[in-house]
């Protein structure tokens, strides 16, 4: 018998891809432009419009400020997408964003070499992307469930993101984005929820063949599973830093690849 822990929560997610599905036969567009109040669909990726997380904040003024105001600019003037049936008081700068930004300092203070190809597992609706967009990189790559990569194709085309710099794959079908060899992987809470097997999938056909990962977990849900991935990627990568947030129930991490 499977023991269900081992499992993470890979079912919440085809559950969410189903009730996607079962969504009356409306225009994409309609859905999508109400994707935060779309809860049974969207939950996973999007935290709600609240406030700012004022410890990210601390933590990305603590390790380079300037970067920090960087991305703070990178808000500035952001349209108002997805917000149709749900609130706007933060659209300009909320809970998420404050997080990937404390994701985006971490990542371009520590790595100290070009980072030309991204990888990231499970990018949400691409916000990480968008506030990234102005970084120098060649390619951003995201693998996402099929019905999670229509709403980042549309998201970035409402926010005016060059098609040319990102490429997105169907977690059911992504054999051709094992070609490359990435200079970065990002796995933000994604990889951790995944079930041991799929992560397995991803660790031996992208994860351990990139240069860099950046990994951000909670600690203490399934936690013998989160143990078991830190493990694996402990045997392939060098720990370069790491800080506890959210009341130190989150473990952001950067690791550097040992070969």
């Amino acid at each position: 018998m499977v023991n269900y822990i081992m499992e993470g929560y890979t079912h919440l997610f085809i559950n969410s891809e189903e009730q996607f599905n079962l969504l009356p036969n409306i225009e994409l567009d309609t859905i999508f432009n109400s994707f935060r109040s779309n809860k049974q669909c969207f939950s996973f990726i999007e935290n709600g419009d609240i406030p700012p997380d004022n410890e990210a904040i601390s933590v990305s003024k603590s390790i380079d400020e300037k970067l920090y105001n960087f991305f703070i600019q990178e808000l500035v003037g952001r349209p108002s997408v997805g917000y149709i049936g749900s609130t706007s008081r933060f659209n300009n700068y909320n809970n998420l964003d404050s997080r990937h930004i404390m994701f985006s300092v971490i990542i371009w203070n520590f790595i100290k070499t070009p980072i030309r190809n991204i990888l990231e597992i499970g990018g949400g609706y691409g916000n990480l992307l968008y506030i990234n967009r102005n970084k120098e990189f060649d390619n951003w790559t995201i693998i996402d469930l099929p019905y999670i990569s229509k709403l980042q194709s549309w998201f970035l085309n409402k926010m005016n993101i060059n098609s040319l710099k990102y490429k997105l794959y169907s977690c059911y079908d992504y054999e051709e984005a094992t070609y490359s060899k990435y200079d970065l992987v990002i796995g933000t809470h994604s990889i951790s929820e995944l079930s041991i097997t799929t992560f397995n999938k991803y660790f031996a056909s992208v994860i351990q063949h990139s240069r860099f990962l950046f990994y951000s977990y909670h600690k203490y849900a399934h936690k013998e599973l989160v143990e078991l991935k830190r493990h694996i990627i402990e045997e392939h990568f060098d720990l370069i830093f790491e800080v506890s947030t959210e009341n130190n129930n989150v473990s952001t991490c950067l690791f550097k690849n040992k070969h």
